[in-house]
């Protein structure tokens, strides 16, 4: 499973780094988008949140399923990972700084805690 955001600059690594793992493991792979809800931060609703059109096709042509879910991202990214029994979790590097750390938990550490059993690649 690889966890896309709408504004990441190294979204074709990623997926091609998602696609190549699971063409080595033989297993079927999710792209999972996550709009979400309106926030003091975000203030536009979920149905306008930019969605990654290209990226999103590129995945598709790779092989990948793509899932669009909407709500808070970790807590939705956990539950469709729970829900497919997802064994590997990739995902990209932050970019925000570590002042933004103290308010909120980046995406790798929340999967470590919440989806112990899986495996996180941070590409």
């Amino acid at each position: 499973m690889l966890a896309l955001s709408s504004r990441s600059p190294k979204a074709r690594s990623l997926l091609e780094a998602a696609a190549d793992l699971a063409a080595k493991l033989h297993a079927d792979w999710f792209v999972v988008h996550v709009r979400q809800p309106s926030t003091i931060h975000y203030r536009m609703p979920a149905t306008e949140h930019p969605v990654p059109e290209e990226d999103l096709a590129y995945a598709k042509k790779l092989g990948a399923r793509v899932i669009i879910e909407q709500g808070a991202v970790i807590d939705a990214l956990i539950t469709f990972a729970r829900k497919m029994s997802v064994n590997y979790f990739v995902t990209g590097r932050t970019l925000r700084s570590r002042i933004g750390f103290v308010w909120k938990l980046p995406l790798a550490e929340a999967v470590q805690r919440k989806l112990p059993g899986a495996t996180l690649i941070v590409v």
